[in-house]
């Protein structure tokens, strides 16, 4: 959805082509985590102009609520290996193998927190007027 230029159109033809209780998997950058609050427009995820629109839970959510029920809304990401990525290239920052598979077992913290850089959602087509 953070390709096309107006989502909301996108969403609604995609509403009309579902059959019915059919669903839809959404994958997109979540604007409100970890990796995009430290690095900003540094992050891998801010890919002007690739990446058109953001969401985050709330906007997600707000977004899509009227045309389907929201069956799952969690986010996933790599922000420590990002923010790490960054850092080394930028920096030449460097980490002993052992510190990195520490640092980034913390990933499952952030993900718990939904505080990660992917939204994944499942959608269900509510609309009775289904195909």
């Amino acid at each position: 959805m953070e390709h096309v230029e107006n989502p909301v159109q996108l969403l609604k033809r995609l509403n009309n082509n579902l059959k019915k209780n059919g669903i839809i998997i959404v994958y997109s950058p979540n604007k409100n985590s970890l990796g995009f609050d430290i690095l900003g427009s540094d992050s891998n995820l801010c890919t002007a102009p690739f990446h058109l629109t953001y969401f985050n839970n709330q906007t997600i959510g707000k977004f899509l609520k009227k045309k389907f029920k929201i069956v799952y809304l969690k986010t996933f990401g790599l922000d420590l290996a990002d923010i790490y990525a960054f850092l080394r290239d930028k920096y030449k920052f460097k980490f002993k193998d052992s510190d990195l598979k520490k640092i980034f077992s913390y990933q499952s913290i952030i993900d718990e927190a939904n505080y990660s850089n992917h939204l994944r959602i499942v959608l269900k087509k509510i609309n009775n007027n289904a195909k």
